[in-house]
């Protein structure tokens, strides 16, 4: 695609049409390329990356999970066990990450430079080196449709670079070296382009206005809930009374609400439900707290104790084969916890006692 741009740029659309069967044939070859392509696996991952990007964009239309946020924030959109880092489509990270807003401000940014460098055509040739440039920043562009180079500093800072060389306009090298100052007129802004830049500008003052806001009401609800319980030890469990356990479930369910990616408004919240199991005897409330430890596991999915309460969880509902499971997860994330290992030696112990009851 760069090289096309390229071309367009040096000898104009007649190339296209003078050799026109040799770019068909490139199209086709490279057509039949991709097709053999997308047999790999590599291919099929990337497309359920893809997947679950779109459904976090989705979810969050408009300011999405946040800068940097799709790491962390993809453990609960994914369709498989992989993870991943990068959904390999800057665009769909940028939408995913900073909603429709953003991706909306970035494309119309990359819009208005075109633009620009179209009007700066017109009034004077393009140099050789600017239409490398240009080239040089499209097959950027088109490589990140199916990868994230410019989520890479050296290469973003590369790409912006470019940029800033190509809208200085036709001659600018020339004038530098001379000390003098470029012959381009500055364009301003039309009134639809204002509209634009101080709608762009507004809706991302107010998105993290708003992202900002929730994530401090969630942690506000999380203290009120810490307060009124959190989890010490088992007399811990017994003893609260039954008023504060309800409270501290309505405030760790609301620090929910506001921000479900917090590993640890799940893990309060499991607290209290195990809480109530203690008290009122109905396992029910265990399952309930299997379901918040599993979300935070997801979300830390490196922290040993999350794993260490839910093998607990599960050893209580007498389910020893889970229980060990998880244990040995814990172990994997500390493999210098003694305790751990104690607690997974007292589990198959257990286990290997009731298969011989059973049997017997």
């Amino acid at each position: 695609m760069g090289i096309c741009v390229i071309l367009y740029f040096k000898h104009g659309k007649q190339i296209f049409v003078k050799f026109r069967y040799i770019f068909i044939a490139l199209a086709v070859v490279i057509v039949v390329l991709l097709l053999f392509t997308l047999k790999q696996l590599q291919v099929y991952n990337r497309l359920l990356c893809w997947w679950g990007a779109l459904r976090m964009v989705y979810q969050r239309p408009l300011i999405g999970v946040g800068l940097g946020g799709f790491e962390t924030a993809y453990a609960r959109y994914k369709l498989t066990g992989l993870n991943s880092l990068y959904p390999y489509n800057y665009f769909l990270q940028l939408a995913a990450e900073m909603g429709v807003v953003g991706l909306g401000a970035f494309l119309w940014f990359l819009f208005m430079v075109g633009k620009h460098i179209k009007f700066l055509s017109k009034r004077s040739k393009l140099s050789s080196f600017e239409i490398g440039v240009l080239g040089s920043i499209v097959a950027i562009l088109f490589h990140n449709l199916t990868d994230y180079n410019l989520c890479i500093p050296a290469n973003a800072i590369l790409f912006w670079v470019f940029l800033g060389l190509l809208i200085t306009g036709p001659g600018f090298l020339e004038s530098s070296r001379k000390g003098g100052n470029s012959a381009v007129p500055r364009q301003r802004l039309g009134k639809i382009n204002k509209l634009l830049l101080t709608g762009a500008i507004t809706f991302s003052i107010l998105g993290v206005g708003v992202g900002i806001t929730r994530l401090s009401l969630a942690n506000r609800h999380y203290q009120l809930g810490k307060h009124l319980f959190e989890i010490r030890n088992i007399e811990n469990l017994v003893k609260t009374e039954r008023e504060d356990l309800e409270k501290a479930e309505f405030e760790y369910g609301r620090a929910i609400e506001l921000d479900s990616l917090n590993s640890w408004y799940h893990h309060g919240l499991a607290g209290v439900y195990l809480a109530r199991y203690w008290r009122e005897g109905y396992s029910s409330y265990l399952d309930e707290a299997i379901i918040e430890l599993r979300e935070a596991v997801e979300r830390m999915p490196y922290y040993g104790p999350f794993y260490a309460n839910l093998s607990y969880v599960y050893e209580l509902k007498k389910d020893y084969k889970k229980a060990i499971f998880y244990m040995e997860s814990a172990i994997a994330c500390d493999r210098q916890n003694g305790d751990y290992r104690q607690r997974i030696s007292e589990l198959a112990g257990r286990m290997q006692t009731r298969i011989d009851v059973e049997n017997n």
